[in-house]
C-alpha cells in the first residue's frame, strides 16, 4: 500500500461527513474498457477547488475529463474538430444558423439522458457567467428531444471552437437548480470520469464512467487521484518512491532527477507565453505609455530564465505563444536595453524610486518575479512579489485588483478569440487591458475590432483581425514581456497512453491505460 494512499485514508476518515464532497456510483450497464482495480496516483501544485466548467479557464483540467462538449479537438488537434454530443450538424446556405443532431445514446452518469432541453437549460446558466462564449447567438431551439437550432444575428466564425471549449460543457442542469450555479454539488456530467469524492486542499478523487456512452474516449483506468501536493521536491520524493504514479514539472531540478529515476518516462511539452499584464489604471505613473515601454526595456528576461529554470526556458517573444493564430512578434519591444529604459523614464519625467509595482502570480512561478524584482531593484524601482494562494490569484486577477499579473488570459492556439475576450473586455473572466483613460482611441479601437473578428466570415479573417488587435496591445505597451513556458509529464513505466491537451494544457485521462 502506498503511503501517501494510507495517510490520506486516516484523513478521508477523520473529516468525510465534513468536508467531503461525493455522488453516489451510478449503476454498471453495457460494455466498458474499464480495467478493474487500476488506480493512478497524481501530484498537482494547484487546488481543484472549483469543478464547474463555465466558472473559470482554470477549471478546464476537471472539466474536460467529468463533461462533454458539442465537439472536440480529435487527438488534440485544433485543426480537426469532431463531434462529441454532436453527431452531425448542418449549416444554413447563409451562415446564419445551424443544426445539431445530437447522439441518442448521451445521458450524464446518473443515468439520465442529455436531450435539447438539456444543453439548452444548461448553457442559460453558463450564458450568464461567460457571454462572450455565445458570440452572435441570439437563439437556441429545441427542434425535437435531440436536434438543436442555433439561430445566429451575425456570422459566427468559431462556433465550433467555442463548442468545444470546456467552458460550454454540459452540467445537468437539474443538479444546478438543485444545488446551485456556484456549487460543487453540481458537478454532475456525462464524461468519462465522475467526481467520486473531494477533500480541499487533499484529495480529487475521479471514477471511471461505466456507462460512458462515446466510444472514442471510454476509459481505462478505473481511479484517478489528484494529490494537491504545492512543493515540487515533495512531488519529486513521492514520484521516487512510487507513492504517485504522475506529476508534471516546470522546475530544472526536479526534471533532472526525473530523468535519471528508474521507472519514469518523461515527456516535454511546450506550454503556453506566461507575459505580464499591466493595469494602467493602478497608479498615474502606469498612465503614461513611456513608462510602461521603459519598464519591459529593464528586464531581462533570458537572465531570469538562467536564474530560475537553468537557461530551459527562454524569453517570450509576443503577448502570445509564438506560431500561434494571434501571435505577432514583439521582439523589438521586450529588448533587455537598459540604457534605453532609463532613456525614457527621463524623457517622461518620471523618477524610477517614484515606480512602485506590486506581482500577483500563481505560487509556482514566483521565483522568476523575484529574480525580476532584483533586476528592477538596482534601478531604485520598487517591485513586490507578495505569496497569493492559487484561488486568491484568481479572484484577484478577476476583479481587476492587481498592478502587474501574469497570465495567458486563455488564450490557445485552438481558439485565440478566448484570449481576447477574456482580457480586452470590460466583460472579460481576467480583464487585463485598462486602456480607457489613458490611450482612448486605441481603446475604442481594439473593440471594434473585436467586434470585427466576431462576426468575421471566416476563421482566417478572424484569425488575420486577431493578429491587429495584437499589434494594437503591444503597440501600446500593455504588457512587460515574459517567458515561453515549457512542461515535463513524469509518468510510471507501468502505465501508458498519457495524452496531454497541448491546446488547453491539460491531460485527457480516458486514453491512459495500465500495461
Amino acid at each position: 500500500m502506498k503511503n501517501i494512499r494510507r495517510t490520506l485514508a486516516l484523513v478521508l476518515a477523520l473529516v468525510f461527513a465534513l468536508s467531503m464532497v461525493s455522488f453516489a456510483a451510478p449503476e454498471e450497464g453495457g460494455d466498458n474498457n474499464i480495467q478493474p482495480g487500476t488506480v493512478v496516483d497524481m501530484g498537482y501544485a494547484t487546488q481543484m477547488n472549483v469543478h464547474l466548467p463555465y466558472i473559470t479557464v482554470q477549471t478546464s483540467f476537471i472539466a474536460m475529463n467529468i463533461y462533454d462538449t458539442l465537439f472536440y479537438f480529435v487527438d488534440g488537434d485544433a485543426n480537426n474538430i469532431g463531434g462529441l454530443l454532436a453527431e452531425e450538424w448542418t449549416y444554413d446556405e447563409d451562415n446564419l444558423g445551424v443544426t445539431v443532431k445530437l447522439h441518442d445514446n448521451a445521458c450524464f452518469y446518473t443515468g439520465d439522458p442529455i436531450t435539447a432541453q438539456t444543453c439548452i437549460d444548461c448553457w442559460e446558466t453558463t450564458r450568464s457567467f461567460m457571454p462572450t462564449y455565445f458570440g452572435t447567438i441570439e437563439e437556441i431551439t429545441a427542434v425535437d428531444d435531440h436536434t438543436l437550432y442555433f439561430k445566429f444575428s451575425d456570422k459566427f466564425p468559431t462556433f465550433e471552437v467555442n463548442f468545444a471549449d470546456t467552458i460550454t460543457s454540459i452540467v445537468d442542469p437539474k443538479a444546478i437548480a438543485e444545488y446551485g450555479d456556484t456549487s460543487n454539488e453540481a458537478a454532475v456530467g456525462s464524461g468519462p470520469y465522475y467526481i467520486e469524492n473531494y477533500i480541499d486542499g487533499e484529495v480529487l478523487t475521479l471514477h471511471a464512467n461505466p456507462n460512458y456512452w462515446f466510444e472514442a474516449r471510454k476509459p481505462h483506468i478505473e481511479t484517478v487521484n489528484i494529490y494537491y501536493i504545492a512543493d515540487a521536491n515533495t512531488q519529486l520524493i513521492a514520484m521516487q518512491s512510487g507513492d504517485i504514479d504522475l506529476m508534471m514539472t516546470q522546475d530544472p531540478i526536479v526534471l533532472y532527477t526525473l530523468e535519471e529515476t528508474p521507472g519514469v518516462n518523461v515527456t516535454e511539452y511546450q506550454a503556453q507565453a506566461l507575459t505580464c499584464w499591466i493595469n494602467e489604471e493602478y497608479s498615474d505613473v502606469l498612465q503614461i505609455a513611456e513608462v510602461r515601454q521603459a519598464l519591459a526595456h529593464l528586464i531581462d528576461w533570458q537572465a531570469a530564465c538562467d536564474i530560475v529554470y537553468d537557461g530551459l526556458y527562454s524569453p517570450a517573444t509576443g503577448i502570445w505563444k509564438e506560431g500561434t493564430a494571434g501571435y505577432v512578434d514583439n521582439t523589438e519591444n521586450f529588448t533587455y536595453d537598459p540604457d534605453l529604459g532609463l532613456a525614457l523614464l527621463e524623457e517622461a519625467g518620471v523618477d524610477p524610486a517614484d515606480i512602485k509595482l506590486e506581482m500577483l502570480c500563481y505560487p509556482k512561478y514566483k521565483d522568476v518575479f523575484v529574480a525580476v524584482q532584483s533586476q528592477l531593484a538596482q534601478y531604485g524601482i520598487t517591485f513586490d512579489v507578495p505569496t497569493n494562494e492559487s484561488s486568491a490569484v484568481a479572484s484577484l486577477h478577476a476583479a481587476g485588483d492587481f498592478c502587474i499579473a501574469s497570465s495567458w488570459l486563455g488564450y490557445t492556439g485552438a481558439n485565440p478569440m478566448a484570449g481576447f475576450s477574456a482580457g480586452i473586455l470590460p466583460t472579460g473572466a481576467q480583464t487585463s487591458v485598462f486602456l480607457d483613460n489613458c490611450a482612448p482611441e486605441a481603446a475604442q479601437q481594439l473593440y471594434d475590432l473585436y467586434d470585427q473578428a466576431a462576426t468575421a466570415d471566416s476563421l482566417e479573417e478572424q484569425y488575420a483581425i486577431c493578429r491587429e488587435m495584437t499589434k494594437v496591445l503591444q503597440d501600446n505597451y500593455v504588457n512587460l514581456g515574459g517567458i515561453q513556458l515549457r512542461h515535463w509529464l513524469a509518468l510510471s513505466d507501468e502505465f501508458d497512453g498519457l495524452n496531454y491537451q497541448n491546446n488547453v494544457f491539460y491531460i485527457d485521462f480516458c486514453y491512459m491505460y495500465q500495461k
